[in-house]
């Protein structure tokens, strides 16, 4: 099943608000403060870091791929042809996204589903900010429209994969790849050293098979780019979701048991936490530029939504859980370590979440309608102060615009900022100055072709419909 990468866009009606810059009071007195750096997105599904430490943004109902560098400029790199809804309601969503860097250049890997429920791995060299060379590398069938799949590059060269299922035998079966995490070659080729590979089972699933007896797998990370330093965040069909801590050929123990447990068995892992949030990812933070946070899971969750961070210990063991609890949640939720985004009023599902380069985190949120943004959460103490100036709110209006698009910030900056308008390859169309001392700036589009562009203002960035 093939699909392809698309140069175009078309968007829905997207209305950007204002917003106030929020701040998380820390144990050690020191509070991590919040700023939008992207806006104007529908329902933000992945994000990844690549090695100049740009953040790129996967979008799940549109198919749109943006990458932002580290200095703000947004790129629309690509769109992915999804499949439209069917009577049933199904559709294609892209819900996987990798990014690998090397000294030949840079690969980008996808997953997403078909409204047939076939999910699709794909990888694309970025020639000059586009994609390229675009190759279907494995298709799976019976994989729900619907799930997440998550894609995380090794550092032995190999991708791991999760892959949903619906709610069947089916994760304990070796006739299929779903309720799996996969382990496969950048050609998707199933790794040599997986643990079930062998002469016999070279052209079966269970060769691709790392891990087996999971539902739905949603989120993967790392700590250091290998197997052993692996965690998957799966959702419980009511409650009882898990952060796993993956080993090779282990089974998980879905659909016969859900929860958290004391001992392993042959049939079943135990857990390393359980809560009742349903996960979306999950990413690790190594830095110490968030001091509250180093050595933790970053989770992102979509019921009674918030991004938790788990603690680990020097093993690599979840240590802010209480196994005596419900196994159905140990989680122990402190108010720190329980950070909850809102959009006028409204609680903002958190979606996915990156840890970039410099030790800020990236956290996507979207509302109930997908108006999605992505949020930079940084210590000031310890974040580079060039990264952090747009501390003010700032929203656009009208959208779409027609004739005049008008720019306002909460509080009036001292400093004149420069507004640029390009078209989504990054070509300039318009420009003005938001002048010192006003909290408002218009700039005229009556005379720029239909369309989505990207304004930028200082490190803010969102996107922007112009409809005549």
């Amino acid at each position: 099943m093939k699909r392809t990468f698309l140069p175009t866009l078309l968007l829905a009606t997207l209305t950007t608000t204002a917003w106030a810059q929020s701040t998380f009071p820390m144990p050690n007195g020191r509070d991590v403060h919040d700023n939008i750096i992207i806006d104007g997105l529908s329902s933000p599904a992945r994000l990844a870091i690549d090695g100049q430490g740009a953040l790129w943004v996967a979008c799940a109902t549109d198919g749109r791929i943006f990458r932002r560098t580290a200095e703000g400029e947004l790129t629309h790199v690509g769109t992915i042809e999804l499949d439209a809804p069917v009577e049933s309601g199904a559709r294609g969503h892209l819900t996987g996204l990798a990014v690998r860097t090397e000294s030949s250049g840079t690969t980008l890997f996808v997953a997403y589903t078909s409204n047939t429920s076939v999910l699709t791995i794909a990888r694309a060299r970025v020639v000059a900010n586009t994609l390229d060379d675009v190759t279907t590398i494995l298709d799976v069938d019976n994989v729900p429209y619907n799930r997440r799949s998550a894609i995380i590059p090794m550092v032995d060269g190999t991708l791991l994969i999760s892959v949903s299922s619906f709610d069947t035998p089916a994760p304990l079966s070796p006739a299929t790849l779903t309720g799996k995490v996969i382990r496969i070659h950048e050609d998707g080729s199933p790794a040599a050293d997986n643990p079930f590979a062998n002469p016999t089972t070279s052209a079966t699933p269970m060769a691709y098979v790392y891990t087996y007896g999971h539902r739905n797998v949603s989120g993967l990370a790392s700590a250091d780019g290998t197997l052993s330093t692996t965690y998957a965040v799966e959702a419980g069909p009511v409650g009882a979701d898990e952060v796993n801590h993956l080993s090779a050929g282990r089974n998980y123990g879905w659909f016969r048991h859900q929860g958290y447990c004391g001992e392993s068995s042959e049939t079943n892992t135990c857990p390393e936490m359980t809560f009742s949030r349903i996960p979306f990812d999950v990413a690790w933070y190594g830095s110490q530029a968030i001091p509250s946070f180093a050595q933790s899971l970053l989770i992102a969750t979509v019921t009674n939504p918030a991004l938790l961070i788990a603690r680990t210990s020097s093993t690599g063991k979840v240590i802010d859980h209480n196994p005596q609890a419900d196994p159905f949640s140990t989680y122990i939720e402190e108010p720190w370590r329980v950070l909850t985004f809102q959009r006028d009023g409204e609680p903002e599902r958190v979606t996915c979440v990156a840890t970039m380069t410099d030790g800020s985190i990236a956290v996507g949120t979207e509302t109930a309608d997908g108006r999605g943004r992505i949020h930079r959460l940084f210590d000031p103490v310890s974040t580079s102060v060039a990264a952090t100036t747009d501390a003010s709110a700032i929203s656009a209006a009208p959208l779409p615009a027609h004739s005049v698009l008008t720019f306002s910030r909460a509080a009036a900056d001292a400093t004149e900022q420069a507004i640029v308008l390009t078209d989504l390859t990054g070509r300039r169309h318009v420009s003005a100055t938001f002048a010192s001392g006003s909290t408002q700036a218009s700039i005229p589009v009556h005379q720029l072709p239909s369309g989505t562009y990207i304004a930028r203002i200082g490190t803010w960035t969102s996107i922007v419909v112009v409809r005549h």
